[in-house]
């Protein structure tokens, strides 16, 4: 599979994830940027994982302007069971596993596993035998 690929399928995940479990931001994303919506929220995402890290980004969410609060980008199990909307966006949460993710377009090589959290890469693993 193409990294191309991996980056549409893995991009259309996250704003999938975003649509079902935020449909208001979502919606006032729409309103603010139009059809670049999703391309504005993509290029925030780069840079907030480039300045803050993956597990930040994750636990924290990214600032949008036009939104009254963070965009949570994963949801977390709740220690109290108190509150069905978290409850609602943990079960959406969709974890993707993705083997042999080839990571460049001018060669073949790839990585054996790679783990994606509604889209965004969290780790690789490389498998290996006795014998190689």
């Amino acid at each position: 599979m193409p990294t191309t690929t991996i980056c549409v399928n893995a991009s259309w995940m996250l704003l999938d994830w975003v649509k079902h479990t935020q449909p208001q931001a979502w919606e006032t994303l729409e309103k603010n940027h139009g059809a670049q919506a999703g391309e504005v929220l993509l290029g925030r995402l780069r840079d907030s994982i480039n300045q803050r890290g993956t597990l930040a980004v994750l636990r924290h969410g990214i600032e949008l302007i036009g939104l009254r609060q963070p965009l949570t980008l994963a949801q977390f199990k709740s220690a109290l069971a108190i509150n069905p909307d978290i409850l609602t966006h943990y079960a959406a949460n969709r974890l993707r596993v993705v083997r042999q993710l080839r990571y460049s377009l001018h060669n073949e090589n790839a990585i054996d596993l790679g783990l994606f959290l509604n889209g965004i890469p969290v780790a690789t693993a490389e498998l290996k035998t006795d014998f190689t």
